[in-house]
C-alpha cells in the first residue's frame, strides 16, 4: 500500500489546476438552486446566488491558492482584467436594484 502511495503522489504534483477539483465539486449544488430559483420565478436568489459565488471564487479559492503558491501576474492582466471586473461589478450593482 505504501509503495502505491508513493507512486501516485508524484504523479499527481503537476496538475494543471488546483481550484478545479473545488469547482467541480461545488458547480452541481449552485446550478440546483439557479434551476429552482428559475423555475419558480425568484430570480433574485439566482442572481445573487451567481453573485455570491463569485466572490467566494475569487477572495476565497483564488486567494487561498495564492497564498499556498504565489501566482504570476502579468501586465496584460492589470490592463485587461481588472478593469472588465471592475465594470462588469458596477453593472451588477446599477442593474441589482431593478430586480
Amino acid at each position: 500500500m505504501i509503495r502505491t502511495l508513493t507512486l501516485l503522489v508524484p504523479a499527481m504534483l503537476p496538475t494543471p489546476s488546483p481550484p478545479l477539483p473545488s469547482a467541480a465539486a461545488i458547480s452541481p449544488p449552485e446550478l440546483a438552486v439557479g434551476l429552482t430559483a428559475a423555475a419558480e420565478g425568484n430570480g433574485g436568489l439566482a442572481v445573487g446566488n451567481i453573485a455570491g459565488t463569485n466572490i467566494v471564487n475569487i477572495l476565497f479559492i483564488l486567494g487561498l491558492s495564492a497564498w499556498i503558491k504565489p501566482l504570476p501576474l502579468q501586465l496584460l492582466s492589470l490592463k485587461l482584467d481588472l478593469p472588465v471586473m471592475v465594470m462588469s461589478a458596477a453593472a451588477l450593482l446599477w442593474m441589482a436594484p431593478d430586480g
